[in-house]
């Protein structure tokens, strides 16, 4: 399993609403070296560079998108940012290599073109006014050239949901599951047409591809997985839906400290093999991830906490696995299951429960005459319930993994032989200290008190330890189900936020003049 700590604490985490750093562009040309800054015209070699001047020094420490500045030539090409450039020849996106120890001239790599002379991009950028929004491209000029600007492009910010249609197999002793599930990554507001080529265009400068979304960590893949991509209008805009379908096999490290009132998490981690500050993922907060409920399949089994909702949660990996120290966008939807305990019940802890107690028959059974039973005798039968309750902890151990741990059905299994070793412990003392043999010689002994006194106490200690156990277990299934209401109150809380400023956005957009204007969905599959 990878590696992942929660975004909170990392540099993804940027503030909702940031504004990107821009500033104004004193000189901008094309140079063939690091130390030259005469003009270059002609056709392309490998060494040539876009020198920009800027009017304010680049910010020291950490920028808006989270990347040390500092570091910048030192760390791999694709974990760099971006620049965007609002010029009538050098408007674009471009590669930052290095920058100037004053931090006013920043190089920028050239890309290779085919010309005599370098012209300009066939694309326009528009930056947007908050850093976790998607900057948005086209084909339609910009005609206000009078001010140069240069910004620190945002990275591609996917917006992401999933749905699980079906869960064929939970495997406690394998520690896996198989699910069949839907994604949908979509970049909002990505580009004014719907257009492959200039989609394509923008892509391969951040260097993104398709094959960079994965699910993490698959065992096996049931069956080949279905990838297409398509333009969804909105607000006047396209958005790029990236869509995957996946039947997979996926590990699940189950924690079974509670068995059989156990609640499992099964998560499925969807990871962005692009670093940051190229690309993160985010929680599409509009459209909740949801689980097919209808369709599972275990339901004698476990209890669906949520109901048809996924929890989604915002992670990224570990610098310190990473050769390079590049921080990946990781996304881990979960579907929370609580076991249903009635299994274990009625056909372990019940009989337990009834071995046990049966073993006081041992302790103050007599003969018709009266008379105490032989020792033996009592010790066969105590031994003979030990080892059937001992081949009901075998057949328990078969059905679970071989972990270190005792499970709380482990617990009362060890607390039923305790007991069970208690009457046999009986059955072996009782005869010593329970007969007063200070008479003479020739008479029998006689009974301190009678044993009967120790078979009450027996099962009521026996009774009274079942009653503290189950109340523990009672009141950790109280505390684990008001944690999982409290969590899911609160994700239903944010799902309606963001449902109802939706739908504001909607109701406006539909008094705009555009509002005539149906969807359009262009399918370009890959």
């Amino acid at each position: 399993m990878h590696k992942v700590v929660p975004i909170e604490n990392n540099v993804l985490s940027l503030e909702e609403g940031s504004v990107p750093w821009s500033c104004g562009v004193n000189n901008v040309c094309i140079v063939t070296s690091r130390d030259s800054s005469e003009p270059y015209e002609g056709p392309w070699k490998k060494e040539l560079r876009l020198r920009i001047d800027l009017e304010t020094p680049l910010p020291v420490g950490t920028v808006p998108c989270g990347l040390p500045l500092e570091s910048i030539e030192f760390i791999q090409h694709s974990s760099k940012p971006l620049l965007t450039i609002h010029h009538p020849v050098f408007h674009g996106l471009w590669n930052i290599l290095i920058f100037a120890p004053d931090r006013r001239i920043v190089h920028c790599l050239v890309p290779k073109y085919e010309t005599e002379k370098y012209e300009p991009n066939d694309y326009y950028v528009i930056v947007p006014s908050s850093g976790d929004q998607n900057l948005c491209v086209t084909r339609s000029p910009v005609e206000d050239y009078s001010k140069h600007i240069i910004t620190i492009a945002p990275p591609l910010c996917f917006f992401a949901r999933m749905t699980v249609f079906a869960i064929d197999e939970i495997s406690t002793i394998g520690q896996t599951f198989r699910t069949s599930n839907f994604s949908e990554l979509r970049l909002r507001s990505f580009t004014t047409e719907p257009d492959d080529e200039l989609v394509d265009k923008i892509l391969d400068v951040y260097g993104f591809h398709f094959s960079h979304i994965i699910i993490m960590d698959v065992v096996e893949h049931v069956s080949e997985q279905e990838r297409y991509r398509s333009f969804v209008y909105h607000d006047k805009k396209f958005d790029v839906c990236f869509r995957m379908q996946s039947h997979v096999t996926l590990p699940e490290m189950f924690e079974l400290q509670n068995f059989p009132f156990d609640s499992q998490d099964l998560t499925i981690i969807q990871s962005l093999n692009l670093p940051f500050p190229r690309a993160k993922l985010l929680v599409n907060k509009e459209a909740p991830s949801l689980f097919a409920e209808d369709s599972f399949r275990f339901k004698s089994e476990f209890d669906v906490t949520y109901g048809n909702q996924l929890h989604v949660k915002e992670l990224c990996s570990d610098p310190s696995a990473s050769a390079a120290g590049s921080i990946y966008s990781r996304l881990s939807f979960s579907l929370n299951l609580a076991r249903k305990p009635g299994f274990c019940i009625t056909n372990i802890v019940l009989p337990m429960a009834v071995l046990t107690s049966l073993t006081s028959i041992s302790i103050g059974v007599k003969t018709i005459d009266g008379n105490r039973l032989d020792t033996g005798d009592r010790l066969s039968v105590t031994l003979t319930l030990l080892l059937t309750a001992v081949a009901f902890k075998l057949v328990m151990a078969s059905n679970l993994p071989q972990v270190s741990y005792q499970t709380t059905l482990d617990i009362y299994i060890l607390i039923c032989n305790f007991w069970i070793l208690l009457a046999a412990l009986e059955n072996v003392l009782y005869p010593s200290f329970g007969y007063d043999r200070s008479g003479k010689s020739d008479e029998d002994p006689k009974e301190k008190f009678d044993e009967w006194y120790v078979t009450i106490a027996y099962l009521a200690s026996f009774i009274l330890i079942n009653v503290l156990f189950w109340w523990k277990v009672r009141r950790n299934l109280n505390q684990r189900n008001q944690m999982a209401r409290t969590k899911y109150l609160k994700e239903e809380n944010v799902r309606e936020f963001h449902s109802q400023k939706s739908i504001q956005q909607l109701e406006q957009s539909s008094q705009s003049k555009d509002s005539q204007n149906k969807d359009i969905i262009v399918k370009s599959p890959l």
